[in-house]
This record gives C-alpha cells, structure tokens and sequence, in this order.
C-alpha cells in the first residue's frame, strides 16, 4: 500500500497538523499494545505468514509522483480472515517494521512508529467486522466463507482498502499543502483496479487454506506476481508519456531561454489548483500535460513573423496564433491530441456569456491563470517582477479576463503554500 519516503513524527512544529499526527500515531500504538498482547507467537504458520508478507513488501512498485505500493495487501487480508485478530496484527505488522527497518539507510524510529500506528487502526478496524470469527476458529466460531460470511469478507476488504488509502492520503495532502478529497479520490482511481485484485486474492488464499493447508499461499499467491507486473508495465506507460512531454518542453527551453522552467512550473501550479477545485484522477493528469505543452507551438518560430501571418488570415481573435499552431501539433499525435483544446484556448479571456464547459475548457481557464501568475512573478527583468501579494493584486485587476472560480483556488493554494504575507479576499 502507499507509504511516504519519509515520515518523521520527532522535529515537527505543534500546529493543528502535527496534533492529527499525533492523534493517529497514539490511537494506532494503544490499540497495538492492547491486542498485540493476545497474539499466540508459537504458531508456524503465523511466522510464515510474517515472512512471506515482509518479503512482498520489498518488492515495491515506486509511483510517479514518488510514493510507493506494496502488494501485501492480499495476504494481511487474508490473515485477517484466517486468524484471531492479535494473530493478524501481529502478522501485519511484524512483517512490515522488518521490512520498513531492512531498508533505512539510517536510523528513524519516527517513520516505522507512524506506520505501525496507520496499520494497526487499519487491520482492527477492517476485524471488527469479523466479531471475533476466523476461517481456523473451532467451531461454532468458524468463519464459513461459502456462505453469508462472505459479506463480513467484502466488509473486511472495503474497510481495509479505504482507511489505508484515507490515512495515508491525510498525510500526503498535508505534505504537498493540498485538499484532501481530490487527493483521496485519484488514489482510488489510479489504484482501485488494483486493489479489488489484491482483495480477491486474499479472500481465495482464506477459503482454500482448510483444504490445501499452507499450499495456498503458495497456488494463490502467483497472481500477485501478475498483479505485480502488470501494474508496474501500466506506471511504465504513464512514465514514457511524462518522459515524452518534458523532452518536448525542455526544447520549447531551448528556444526561449529567459524562461526555463516556466513549463513545469505552470504545471505544478496548475495542477494545485486544479486540486483546489476538487479535480482528480485522469482529469488533474490531463491538466498538467496540457499545462506541460501550453507553449508547444512556440518551438522553432518566429513568433512575431508567424503570428502577424496567421492574424492576417482572419484567425479567430479569441485564440493566440502560437496557441492555434500549438493544438495542431499536439492533433497529430494519438496519446497528445486529448490535450489539443486545453492548448488552443488557454489564452482565451472568460466571459460567463458563454456555454463555458464547450466554448472555453476548464484546462485552459486554470492554466490561463497559472500562465499568467508565472509570467509576472518569474519573469526575467526584474524592476518588472511581482511578489505573489503584488501578482494577486494584479490578477484581481484584470479579473475580468479569469474566471473567478479559478482565481478563488489560486489564492487559496497561495494561502496553503505560505506564499501570502497578507490575508487576500
């Protein structure tokens, strides 16, 4: 499941962030301590179980934006379903602080603390709906997965998967300064497919264990290879596209050198605000490429030659030339012409007479603001350059040219990120 590269609960300012650390971190080591004491350590099969689960997470997958997956998911699952739950903590997190620990270059008792709390509150709560019945239970606690217990099961597996992704999305969304819905959201969405497979494993490994014993760990356990692969070749597609779209910038750099990094850093900012406005998923991904390419059409031309040539012909006077060249070189290819409209139109100034979801894409509203917040604090002559404050002054002086939904999350994520001195209305 998704992990920060480095979480350190020590050295953090007491603001109201470090108080719902805190809160999760000692609610999740209290009920550690409570059940993990009830745990029978004699069993084999639960230091199998332990072993087996810390070996999956070392083969993690590394997700774009930085983080991290493990597939140990199916078989904590399924030692919930198998065993007491004591049993099943201490199988979920044994297995993950002897991961967690084999790999830190250094020592830090912060990270692993704060995992062991996130797991425990994540493996008790997805038992609780098992009311103390367990596929290995005598009888007449026996857990019957052939039967209406298979509710509990989807019950267990729902649970898990949504307080594992929430908790770790509250500590995400605070890192990067952002809301914590869409944030939510686009995990389930990238990660969702994979999760009803990591779930479905662990459910078979449950009902097979009574009549192949420790055999189904091994029979069941290879689709997470297949589980593994497939995922990984998935980020690897994404991985070439971002690749791809940042060649293709850096050579729009090339061209127009006083404003390197501008492209990424529209981006970035587009993407925050698109965050702010509750977008998620494809469509925040969408927005960044096309925030990545929104000056594409600027690669090897002369601008003022070109566009002077195209204003001539009659072009719609709502669309920037460099724009319009743009979103034709981007139509010429197949996993880039999605992104084509955003391009064309994010010069284009608002008006509310419009049907604003056809006329003007929500894309090009959000990187029209970005574009134009960058150029005025980045820019190369510096008598000329904005602080955010000014920049914002500035944005609200011409709002008439944004749309003003736009310009509300630009401020707000200015708020978040500390960039304000003083308080915007």
């Amino acid at each position: 499941m998704p992990r920060r590269d480095n979480f350190n609960l020590m050295n953090q300012t007491f603001d109201s962030k470090t108080y719902l650390r805190i809160a999760i971190a000692s609610v999740g080591l209290v009920l550690f301590v409570y059940h993990v004491r009830l745990a029978d350590f004699g069993q084999i099969l639960l230091a199998v179980f332990m072993i087996l689960v810390a070996l999956i997470r070392l083969f993690e997958v590394v997700l774009p934006h930085g983080d991290r997956i493990s597939l140990d998911a199916s078989l904590v699952i399924a030692a919930i379903l198998l065993f007491d739950l004591p049993s099943a903590l201490a199988i979920a997190v044994g297995a993950m602080l002897i991961s967690t620990l084999s790999q830190q270059q250094k020592p830090d008792l912060g990270r692993p603390l704060y995992m062991l709390a996130q797991r425990s509150i994540v493996v008790i709560a997805a038992g609780f709906w098992l009311d103390g019945r367990y596929v290995t239970a005598p009888a007449p606690y026996t857990l019957d997965l052939l039967s209406l217990d298979m509710l509990r099961a989807a019950a267990v597996c729902l649970t898990f998967f949504l307080l594992e992704i929430g908790l770790d999305q509250i500590s995400i969304s605070q890192r990067h300064e952002s809301p914590f819905v869409p944030a939510f959201l686009g995990s389930l969405t990238l990660m969702g497919s994979t999760y009803f497979s990591l779930a479905s494993v662990g459910v078979l490994i449950s009902m097979m264990y009574p009549s192949m014993g420790i055999w189904s760990l091994v029979i069941f356990g290879l689709p997470l290879i297949v589980v593994h692969y497939s995922f990984k070749l998935f980020l690897d597609i994404k991985n070439t596209y971002k690749h791809t779209i940042s060649a293709l910038t850096r050579a729009i750099q090339v061209e127009d050198y006083h404003h390197k990094s501008h492209s990424e850093r529209v981006a970035d900012l587009s993407v925050d605000i698109g965050r702010e406005m509750g977008l998620y998923g494809d469509t925040l991904e969408k927005l960044g490429y096309a925030a990545m390419l929104h000056d594409i059409g600027k690669l090897g031309l002369d601008i003022d030659s070109f566009d002077a040539a195209l204003d001539s012909h009659g072009m719609n006077k709502d669309v920037v030339p460099h724009a319009q060249i743009g979103a034709e070189i981007l139509e010429q290819v197949d996993f880039l012409k999605e992104y084509a409209e955003a391009v064309r139109k994010h010069h284009m100034p608002y008006s509310n007479k419009r049907n604003i979801d056809s006329e003007h894409p929500r894309e090009a509203r959000i990187i029209a603001v970005a574009n134009y917040f960058d150029q005025i604090t980045q820019t190369p002559i510096a008598e000329r350059r904005l602080t955010p404050n000014q920049a914002v002054a500035r944005l609200k002086k011409e709002a008439l040219q944004f749309d003003p939904k736009v310009l509300r999350a630009l401020i707000n994520v200015l708020r978040r990120q500390h960039k304000l001195i003083l308080t915007a209305s």
